[in-house]
């Protein structure tokens, strides 16, 4: 594969196997599959390329929700669904532990090591992935300098 990771590549954590692209979690025995929302599937990916790691709700939102404006209350929801999904608990953690006034880590192991770089980045509907935040600000920014080039040129 020259070298590429292959971005359809399942990610064990835990008992499960997560399919980023396909927003899909698998039991490794194949009795139990359950769809999950993009975002939820994009978290899920963001903690196993970050497992043992603390994560705030903000570092959540940055890089999960891409700094769009959401509350709190969007992140405890989405991990609600995801504990829910996998059959974890919060008071007894065996995939997403709750670190008070810190944050949440994944507990589990990750089998197969990094996860596809980008794998937690939104997906759109079609479960394609989009690109990242920083490259449509940066596409932003250039748009806006050629743009004000162009007016200046065309007053002189």
């Amino acid at each position: 594969m020259s070298g590429q990771e292959d971005k359809t590549a399942p990610i064990r954590i835990g008992d499960w196997l997560l399919f980023p692209e396909l927003n899909l979690i698998r039991h490794p025995d194949g009795d139990e599959e359950t769809r999950l929302e993009p975002r939820h599937a994009d978290l899920l990916a963001y903690f196993a390329a970050h497992r043992g790691e603390v994560l705030s709700t903000d570092d959540i939102i940055e890089h999960v929700w891409d700094r769009q404006i959401v509350a709190d209350q969007s992140v405890y929801q989405a991990i609600a669904k995801l504990r829910r999904a996998v059959g974890d608990s919060a008071s007894k953690p065996r995939y997403i532990e709750t670190v008070p006034k810190r944050g949440y880590r994944l507990v589990a192991e990750v089998a197969s090591g990094t996860p596809p770089e980008g794998a937690w980045d939104s997906a759109d509907e079609g479960g394609t992935a989009r690109g990242s935040g920083r490259e449509r600000r940066r596409l932003g920014v250039v748009l806006v300098l050629v743009a004000a080039m162009l007016l200046l040129w065309v007053i002189q």
